[in-house]
């Protein structure tokens, strides 16, 4: 007989994704369990109408409570745990259905999280327990980020890393949002501290939310006693350092930033965040030698994670592009000419901006890489091909000064076929069939541009 699943969730006022949550396992697991805590929207209709089992639930100020409201109807023999504005990645059905295939259940498991936001253009990445066998007594602590790892150590399970995915959509917020969450939050973090002084996981939460709401000596407080502790686990601790470098960062001192971020790479080299910090600061301090070798250090890593993303643990995910421009960048405040050709020219899609290949433009004028800004110009305007005819222009020339005159030619030919018939292209067309030897061509177009007014 194979083994259930019972997906457990706590909601309220979530009609505008708990569809696509639902949606993402309902031909995954054999139960839905939804626990709702008020909703005032269309939510409990879309739960009921996707097959769900709901239930209500007066809310207490836990969502440990509430979560453990939400086990109690499950009848699986596994528990997934996730929230509405989640969804389970569909590369990841095989493993989930390998796992909770295995009759053995001394195991809870770890699974991988990406928070977008697209408003700072970064990914968040963070481990966390969202699946665990049913019957073991195994329940969720804390008011506040609540979670079952101590409970299910306590019931004799053993803690297993997986390659799953879920995608959360919960930090994808705007400033005002993200504030908004922090100051709801607040009160429950703030009495979960209060309730047990010696929770390390509630002064690291709490700090967390101190630093941004940019209560930033209030955030370094509990992430100093949080630390200290020595409770939190590799993980968290590594993100604890991160984020009170950040916070010293905030407050503009540099060396302490620098200093607990270069700890949080003594407990994991491999990690983006930290190198982030580093080079964030040595800019601020106007050492951009040192800010380039953090940041190819950090270009080093992000390529080594996005090859590997179940390696991934808690961090900050920037994009290749944004560090490969920022290198560029740095290169040019240092006056490397050829170094900031190099970076620049690695740049494709949107993120090969009009402002950033006038840089290269203007750079390969003293370069005299005509090759490679052929190559260049020809990726631009494949994505841009409404730009300005200077830009085409500038790729004819290119042609030209790399002795390609027959396909310079025919490049402007195609030009004015296509209704292009500026001075500037009946010019280089004469001028290059003079070269090539055919005046009367030449004469002829001459004769086209000496028409336009």
């Amino acid at each position: 007989m194979k083994s259930t699943i019972s997906l457990c969730m706590i909601v309220r006022d979530e009609e505008n994704s708990l569809k696509f949550c639902l949606n993402s396992v309902k031909n995954i697991v054999d139960q839905m369990v939804i626990v709702d805590t008020g909703s005032k929207d269309k939510t409990i209709q879309i739960a009921k109408n996707l097959g769900a089992d709901v239930h209500q639930f007066q809310w207490s100020d836990s969502f440990a409570e509430a979560r453990n409201e939400s086990i109690k109807y499950a009848d699986g023999d596994w528990i997934l745990w996730m929230d509405a504005d989640e969804t389970l990645d569909p590369s990841s059905i095989a493993e989930l259905k390998k796992i909770t295939q295995d009759k053995n259940k001394d195991y809870f498991y770890s699974v991988r999280i990406s928070s977008r936001n697209n408003y700072q253009s970064k990914v968040i990445y963070s481990d966390a327990h969202r699946l665990f066998p049913n019957g073991l007594g195994i329940r969720f602590e804390n008011r506040i980020h609540e979670q079952i790892y101590y409970s299910a150590i306590s019931a004799g399970a053993q803690e297993k890393i997986t390659g799953i995915h879920i995608l959360h959509e919960g930090y994808n917020l705007t400033e005002e949002e993200y504030k908004n969450k922090l100051l709801r939050n607040l009160p429950l973090l703030e009495k979960m501290v209060e309730e047990d002084r010696q929770n390390s996981y509630a002064h690291y939460t709490l700090a967390q939310n101190y630093s941004g709401l940019k209560q930033y000596e209030n955030a370094i407080i509990h992430f100093k006693i949080a630390i200290k502790s020595d409770t939190l686990g590799n993980s968290l601790t590594t993100d604890a350092l991160n984020v009170m470098s950040q916070t010293y960062s905030y407050l503009e001192e540099w060396e302490k930033a620098k200093k607990y971020s270069k700890q949080s790479i003594k407990l994991n080299p491999m990690q983006s965040g930290a190198f982030y910090m580093l080079y964030k600061c040595s800019e601020q301090q106007n050492n951009y030698k040192e800010s380039v070798e953090y940041l190819t250090l950090l270009l080093r890593n992000t390529k080594k994670l996005n090859s590997q993303p179940n390696n991934i643990g808690n961090d900050v995910l920037i994009s290749e592009h944004k560090i490969i421009k920022t290198l560029g960048d740095t290169y040019t405040k240092l006056g490397r000419k050829d170094k900031v050709f190099e970076f620049y020219s690695q740049l494709n899609g949107e993120a090969l901006t009009k402002t950033i290949l006038w840089k290269i433009i203007h750079i390969t004028g003293e370069l005299g890489e005509w090759d490679r800004l052929i190559g260049i110009l020809e990726k631009y305007l494949e994505n841009n091909n409404n730009s300005e005819i200077e830009i085409y222009d500038i790729l004819g020339q290119c042609f030209i000064k790399t002795d390609q005159m027959k396909k310079a030619l025919n490049f402007y030919l195609k030009l004015y076929n296509s209704d292009e018939s500026s001075k500037i292209v009946l010019r280089r067309i004469a001028t290059l069939y003079a070269k090539l030897g055919n005046i009367e061509k030449a004469e002829h177009f001459i004769e086209k541009m000496n028409r336009i007014t």
